[in-house]
């Protein structure tokens, strides 16, 4: 599976918010999200990220037509045992504020979340 960059994620992104006409605002996790903070020895082979604003489905398309693994989701708090940090939407830092927006999930609440799972097993 071929490694994803932050860069051509959000070239597709804008790709989809100019086809579309819709905007779109995203929480992106993992190893995406660590790549905007420019950590990148981990490799990202999907988008892992919540739609905050958007159509989720039509996004999802996109992604799988433009051949782009994809993990979406309107409540990524749910997706572990261990659920987020209350109020991790809230402390989501604006990355671009273009044609289309992204926001990625505060450091901090991704390893108060790691610490959360760790002591759970």
């Amino acid at each position: 599976m071929k490694n994803l960059e932050i860069e051509t994620v959000k070239r597709v992104l804008k790709e989809f918010v100019i086809d579309t006409g819709e905007s779109l605002e995203l929480i992106l996790i993992e190893e995406l999200a660590l790549q905007l903070y420019g950590q990148r020895d981990r490799a990202a082979v999907d988008i892992d990220a919540e739609v905050e604003k958007g159509d989720l489905f039509k996004l999802y398309e996109f992604l799988k037509k433009n051949g782009i693994p994809v993990d979406l989701s309107e409540n990524i708090s749910g997706w572990s045992v261990v659920a987020m940090p209350e109020r991790y939407r809230e402390r989501a830092k604006t990355v671009i504020k273009d044609t289309a927006l992204f926001n990625f999930k505060n450091r901090l609440d991704m390893f108060i979340k790691e610490l959360k799972e760790e002591k759970q097993s």
